[in-house]
């Protein structure tokens, strides 16, 4: 006599459990491997055949050891009345000049020197004209940077061949 299951207790029965075994696992390393040598091979690519996570011998750490071709000359705070109807406010800027290397000596003779005043004076004419809305926001603050670049450029070319390559804020408020 056979005895025959209850359908109710065959329900309960749990059912078996299987993991992703040795091919699942072969698969999943393989995978991994891959996108290791992928990626390795897309950051060689992208930084010209120089991986930063390989070992480099001296001859190899050019890149490192040149100077840089630019350097700095700072141009003193300079502070201004905005051109607001009722209200009186400030702005207060602090600038680096970016010059080549080889320049800025000239540069800081001309800026920092006997023409100081003019362009001091240039500075706080142009400052002076702008408004609250003129220098809110990043846009308007990059814009503000272009001005000034292209207004001392204008005034050093006068004195001198050099050139500044960009403006940078050291110091930028609002009162």
């Amino acid at each position: 006599m056979m005895s025959k299951t209850h359908p109710e207790l065959r329900r309960h029965k749990t059912p078996e459990r299987r993991g992703i075994g040795t091919t699942g696992i072969l698969l999943l390393l393989v995978t991994l491997l891959i996108a290791v040598v992928v990626g390795l091979g897309l950051a060689a690519w992208l930084t010209g055949g120089e991986l930063p996570l390989v070992a480099r011998s001296e001859g190899q750490s050019q890149n490192q050891t040149q100077e840089p071709q630019f350097a700095y000359v700072t141009f003193g705070p300079t502070l201004v009345n905005l051109a607001e109807g009722r209200l009186t406010r400030y702005l207060k800027v602090g600038i680096a000049l970016q010059v080549k290397k080889e320049s800025a000596e000239t540069v800081k003779k001309v800026v920092n020197g006997e023409r100081q005043a003019l362009f001091r004076n240039w500075l706080i004419i142009h400052l002076s004209d702008l408004t609250l809305e003129d220098v809110k926001g990043s846009s308007s603050v990059n814009r503000l940077r272009s001005e000034i670049l292209e207004g001392f450029n204008r005034l050093l070319s006068k004195y001198c061949e050099a050139r500044v390559e960009d403006v940078l804020f050291e110091e930028f408020s609002i009162q």
